[in-house]
């Protein structure tokens, strides 16, 4: 059976005649036909799924010097599912599976190269070598590699194997913003907001945080990033790059602090206790502020120390709930471990005539 034929039954759903027509074929040496049976071995289409026999045939394709398919067994010896089916020892596993991926790199297939860089940058394998993971990065991202796109733009920005370059980073975290990772976007954001590597322009920032604030359809992004939407509401409360609008800046707050994110549960509260696009309700200026200062206290974190240095005011004055003395130092002292400078200045004010202090609280890079 000829090529185009074979291909014509697997395009109609008739695998068991494809099969049959790729078998032959491959058995002649055909590398494309190698490549499809390995798939059908591989999915279980028109034959019985086969891993073993996927693995030899995708074997064959790459010892002709076919890229993809030498990725493909490199896949298949260090893939935790299939590699156990090989019955050789997870040393040998890995070791084959790193030749081939290297083969792979070396041959140009942009996700090998990115993995190869990860192993240099994890030392998975191989001896960690930043400068080794920055060039098999780079190669991969010059291929327009999303992944390799975002992590580059990390590489410069924390100068692991190159030297540090913000505008370098920017230039990555761009041409990957672009082709919609949200990381990048949050990150692009960020950079434009501080003016990190770009110049400062609020409505840039205002722009990429929006991408990634917004629900999106996705299973994973369908509530929309949690730092990206306390950054747009601290924008919207500051008129930053748009129009002062506390209303829109709560909307976001609450996106935010129902997600959990404990700086938009600070925020939200401030928003409440100072009735800024919200009627003033200290009852829920103290609940806002009881879920941020109490944010992984359970979990051995220490929560947020300014939520917590608020709450400790609000019980010393009565705000939202009854005065408790004894709660408002238990909260002022939780403040003062996280260093909160408020807390420690009304520590020394010996007549408590401290006036509040608030802050917007961003969220570190790092994520």
């Amino acid at each position: 059976m000829k090529k185009d034929k074979a291909t014509d039954a697997y395009d109609a759903g008739d695998y068991e005649t494809a099969a049959e027509g790729f078998s032959k074929l491959a058995e002649q040496g055909d590398m494309d036909a190698q490549i499809l049976l390995g798939w059908m071995y591989e999915k279980g289409e028109g034959v019985t799924r086969d891993y073993k026999e996927a693995l030899k045939w995708y074997s064959l394709a790459a010892e002709q010097g076919d890229a993809a398919a030498m990725r493909v067994v490199s896949c298949f010896y260090t893939s935790p599912h299939v590699s156990p089916m090989l019955h050789i020892s997870l040393k040998e596993r890995k070791a084959i599976g790193l030749k081939w991926q290297r083969l792979a790199a070396e041959k140009g297939d942009a996700v090998s190269q990115y993995y190869l860089g990860s192993n240099y940058a994890d030392g998975e394998g191989v001896t960690q070598d930043d400068k080794e993971a920055a060039k098999w990065y780079r190669l991969s991202a010059e291929q327009g590699d999303e992944d390799a796109l975002y992590i580059l733009g990390e590489v410069y920005e924390e100068g692991r194997g190159v030297i540090q370059n913000d505008k370098e980073a920017a230039k990555w975290y761009r041409l990957s913003a672009e082709q919609g990772d949200r990381n990048a976007q949050y990150r692009l954001g960020e950079m434009y907001e501080y003016g990190i590597g770009v110049t400062r322009n609020y409505r840039e920032a205002l722009k990429w945080y929006s991408l990634v604030a917004e629900p999106g359809n996705d299973a994973d992004i369908n509530q929309g990033d949690k730092d990206a939407q306390n950054n747009l509401g601290v924008m919207y409360e500051e008129g930053r790059g748009v129009i002062q609008n506390y209303k829109e800046a709560v909307r976001w707050y609450r996106l935010a602090a129902n997600g959990g994110n404990a700086d938009a549960q600070y925020n939200l509260g401030v928003m409440y206790e100072k009735g800024r696009g919200v009627t003033q309700d200290y009852k829920k200026a103290v609940k806002c502020y009881r879920a941020a200062a109490m944010r992984g206290l359970h979990e051995g974190h220490l929560g947020h120390p300014d939520a917590q240095f608020n709450l400790s005011l609000c019980y010393r004055d009565g705000l939202g709930v009854e005065k408790d003395l004894e709660k408002a130092n238990y909260w002022h002292n939780k403040a003062t471990e996280r260093d909160n400078v408020a807390a420690f200045k009304y520590f020394e004010d010996q007549k408590n005539v401290l006036n509040f202090h608030y802050w917007k609280k961003k969220p570190r890079k790092n994520r």
